[in-house]
Parts: C-alpha cells; structure tokens; sequence
C-alpha cells in the first residue's frame, strides 16, 4: 500500500504489537465517527514486508436507520486508500517530462454488516478497467443482511518514474474510479408481517339456537 500510510502509522504507534494490544480507538476521518480495533498488522517500519493490516469498527449512524435511505461504503479505520485516490483528481495540464512516480497494488475488503431490522434491496455494480498503466477492478456481493466489497487498483509499472502517455491514462481512468467508490447500498425498513388476531380468551364463542 501507500507509503504514505506506512509513515502515519509508524508515527501514531510505536509498534505493531502496541497498535493491536491498545485495543479500541476511535474513528475521526472523512466525516465518519465511531469505534475499532486492529486486528492484525506487521510493523509499519519493515519495507521488506507487504504491509497487510485487519482491523474491525463499529461505525456511527452515516444514514437513517432502519431506511429508506442510502449508504456509500465507509473508509472505517484507517481505511479508503483508494477513496483517497478517486477524491484526488489528477493534474490537468499536459506533461512534456517523466515524472517521479511509485508503483503500488491497493487491495481494500470491506465486510458490512447490516441490523436486522433493514432490507437490502440494492447494491454496487462490479466495475473493471484496464489500460496499460493502470487496473482497477471491484466486486459487491450480498449475503442476506451482510454486503462484502473488494476493490484492486494497481498503478505504475516496474520504472520508478512515469511518462506523459501514463499520465493521460491515469487522467482518463479517473472518472470510472470516481463513479465506482460513489455507488451506494440502498436499503428500506424491514416489514414486519402482522399478527393474526386471536379472540378474547374470556370470551365465549356466541351460539344461536333455532
């Protein structure tokens, strides 16, 4: 992932093991509020280890519930690396030069859990993209009252430097990638079948006598 990432998280914790034992934290970014727990990571600090973190929240109410309503999927703890990316258009102007530039793969699993007392009638369509510089790929699939996201983004080649026709693909994917993490669930109040109406057990049947 981003060594952006890797930098802030080396800074707030002192280790991996501090990250995961300090147990619940809080949730401040991107508008959403709430409570999680890493899971598991290794040390931000060791370059010659993907960095690959777990991490479970609890967020608070982004849209009315039970429903109707809808709902993007949240960055949650330390997540939406590629929210961030879509978020971040790139530079207009035409470029004449190679430019420093890092290659990366992003891979993001969501996992949402929804309360019972919502119905999920729509999700995400999948989306894919490919040119030679950049690949992008999501899945959305639903399990009940549970919806699992992936999106991959793959960006650069093995150079450490970008060319101008690099530039103009990223420039071009950038509106799928946009249009992608802005899909929402959509969701309604689950309907509750009535209850059949039982006679009063202090009263007798009537009977008619001829």
């Amino acid at each position: 992932m981003a060594n952006y990432y890797r930098i802030i998280l080396g800074k707030r914790h002192a280790s991996a093991e501090q990250c995961v034992e300090q147990g619940f934290v809080g949730i401040d970014y991107k508008m959403e509020t709430g409570s999680g727990k890493i899971i598991a990571m290794p040390d931000p600090s060791d370059w010659n280890t993907p960095w690959i973190y777990s991490a479970e929240f609890e967020m608070d109410p982004l849209a009315p519930l039970p429903g109707p309503g809808a709902l993007a999927i949240p960055s949650g703890l330390y997540g939406g690396v590629i929210q961030d990316h879509a978020e971040v258009r790139p530079r207009k102007e035409v470029r004449r030069f190679p430019y420093q530039c890092s290659r990366k793969t992003i891979i993001e699993r969501y996992t949402l859990e929804f309360p019972t007392t919502v119905r999920i009638i729509g999700i995400p369509q999948d989306s894919a993209y490919s040119s030679p510089s950049v690949s992008y790929a999501s899945q959305y699939r639903q399990h009940g009252n549970t919806v699992r996201v992936t999106r991959t983004l793959k960006r650069g080649t093995a150079a450490a430097y970008c060319t101008p026709k690099e530039h103009q693909e990223l420039k071009d994917f950038h509106p799928t990638l946009q249009k992608d993490v802005r899909q929402q669930i959509l969701y309604d109040k689950l309907a509750v079948p009535a209850q059949p109406s039982r006679p009063d057990e202090n009263t007798q049947p009537s009977a008619t006598s001829h």
